[in-house]
């Protein structure tokens, strides 16, 4: 009988073991960016309100994509910039705080890079172009991408991040 209880107690302990490791897992974040030399207060319209440019500044921003143009050997992102949360989410519930293009070396699909999915990228700052916005003129601080991370299409930044049960969920 006693061989029994150690072997039913082994057991719980493994699959306890088990269901912390799925439920720890559940609790994955995002990417991590190496934030070190980056001015976190930078934002594309505060970089274009300053003045001076700060060329070679590296920045950590993100954002909705409005349009990717795929060029002869590189790819370019028309981004309309949002607050990042702590997970450098795009937040699109906040402010807006203005556009930039991000220029990556080599092509992107477009389908999967489609306007309004979310984008962070790490990178640097390159120069200002001008281009029209409507019959507007608008000013474009350019990024040359280091990292780039395409948030999944179906998640939500307004569901709750804990999820404690066992069951079965169904949707559309």
């Amino acid at each position: 009988m006693e061989r029994v209880s150690k072997t039913s107690t082994m057991s719980r302990i493994g699959l306890i073991a088990l269901l912390l490791v799925l439920w720890l897992s559940g609790c994955a974040t995002g990417p991590r960016y190496d934030t070190e030399g980056i001015d976190l207060s930078l934002s594309p319209r505060s970089v274009i309100e300053v003045g001076t440019f700060p060329a070679g500044q590296r920045i950590l921003w993100g954002g909705a994509i409005i349009e990717v143009r795929n060029l002869h050997q590189s790819s370019e992102i028309e981004l309309m910039a949002f607050p990042l949360d702590q997970q450098q989410r795009p937040q699109t519930h906040k402010a807006a705080q203005g556009r930039f293009l991000a220029h990556w070396p080599a092509y992107l699909e477009a389908m999967d890079y489609a306007p309004g999915r979310l984008l962070t990228v790490t990178g640097t700052l390159i120069d200002i172009t001008t281009g029209p916005i409507g019959a507007a003129t608008y000013h474009y601080p350019n990024v040359q991408i280091e990292q780039l991370h395409l948030w999944p299409a179906q998640a939500s930044p307004t569901r709750p991040r804990l999820h404690i049960g066992i069951g079965v969920t169904l949707g559309n």
